[in-house]
């Protein structure tokens, strides 16, 4: 299986867009359905774990939890020149539309009230 990952990223009114596509494990149990894959810039793990009220994407040094239709606060944790900084943000999870093989949400990301961008991601599972 693969993972077709696409993201658009708005941030200070500009527009990045980042598409890969990575062969994907998939694990299920009672409360998510996980993708774990490597990043092909980085080559570092990620997962994204998905159900239809909770969102969590996890990389190499921090995890982003979103719930839907709500603000979630946490501390975003960032390792900057072998330092860890710790800011504190809150999400937003706007919309979704989910389907078998198919992932689409939408959230924002603030820090100290100022917006620090808003995500599309797409996530296709393909044969």
């Amino acid at each position: 299986m693969k993972l077709k990952f696409k993201s658009i990223i708005n941030q200070n009114n500009e527009t990045k867009n980042i598409e890969f596509t990575v062969p994907v494990d998939i694990y299920e149990d009672d409360k998510f359905k996980s993708f774990a894959f490597y990043e092909p810039n980085t080559n570092l793990r990620s997962m994204i774990e998905i159900n239809d009220a909770i969102l969590n994407i996890h990389n190499n040094s921090s995890t982003i939890s979103l719930k839907y239709q709500e603000e979630c606060d946490f501390d975003l944790e960032i390792i900057q020149n072998n330092k860890l900084f710790s800011i504190p943000c809150k999400t937003f999870w706007k919309s979704k539309e989910f389907s078998e093989n198919y992932y689409n949400f939408t959230y924002t990301l603030t820090s100290n009230e100022k917006l620090f961008g808003e995500f599309n991601i797409t996530l296709e599972i393909i044969e």
